[in-house]
């Protein structure tokens, strides 16, 4: 029932019984409740912002419950270690890269993010990650190159997209192209100007 806890809200009781669940090593799909009450035993979960992964009700799903749970409580680091041990499918990958970036663990996020390219909504956000970290190790060039595979589908979510554009505007900024950093901003503000931080971007551009 933890991981309905978890969908309904209740996330401190979610917490302690998924934190449970996860150390038992019991796979979830296999217990005679599930198969008997839970049909089909599948889950979906919000990986990260554009992102929600329909999983089977398995070891997997609980570590990626457990683990948003304890990023939401500010345990970046517990999270960290419980997709470790996870199995490094993509929407592990984008759960530990966005905990690496709080974690201010950028190469691991690059190390993570090699040689990926933008397939889906969730590899288009790795796409991004990728762009961010890359940024914050100096690598200007690198970080645009990844930013603009993020941005090569225009199928992906809004939410996705536009976090594209304030990276990389970031990024723009970091290399100092005000002009072209200021492009980008207004590009997400003509399409949502209640996006968090938006305004104040804009306003602390170089004139």
């Amino acid at each position: 029932g933890s991981l309905f806890c978890f969908q309904a809200g209740n996330h401190d009781r979610a917490r302690q019984a998924l934190d449970l669940a996860f150390a038992s090593g019991i796979e979830p799909a296999t217990h005679p409740f599930v198969q008997r009450y839970v049909t089909p035993a599948a889950v979906t979960l919000g990986i990260a912002d554009g992102v929600t992964a329909e999983l089977p009700l398995d070891r997997q799903a609980v570590g990626l419950a457990l683990a948003e749970l304890l990023q939401e409580a500010g345990d970046v680091s517990q999270a960290i270690d419980i997709v470790e041990q996870l199995e490094p499918n993509t929407p592990a990958a984008v759960s530990l890269a966005e905990l690496y970036l709080q974690a201010d663990r950028p190469a691991e996020v690059i190390a993570l993010t090699n040689g990926i390219t933008n397939e889906d909504d969730a590899t288009a956000l790795l796409c991004v990650f990728r762009g961010v970290a890359l940024r914050e190790t100096g690598a200007h060039g690198a970080s645009l190159e990844a930013l603009k595979e993020a941005l090569r589908s225009r199928k992906r979510p809004a939410e996705i997209r536009h976090r594209a554009l304030v990276e990389r505007s970031a990024t723009y900024l970091a290399a100092r192209k005000p002009a072209m950093a200021r492009e980008d901003l207004e590009r997400v503000h003509a399409e949502d100007a209640t996006y968090p931080g938006l305004t104040d971007a804009l306003s602390s551009l170089p004139k």
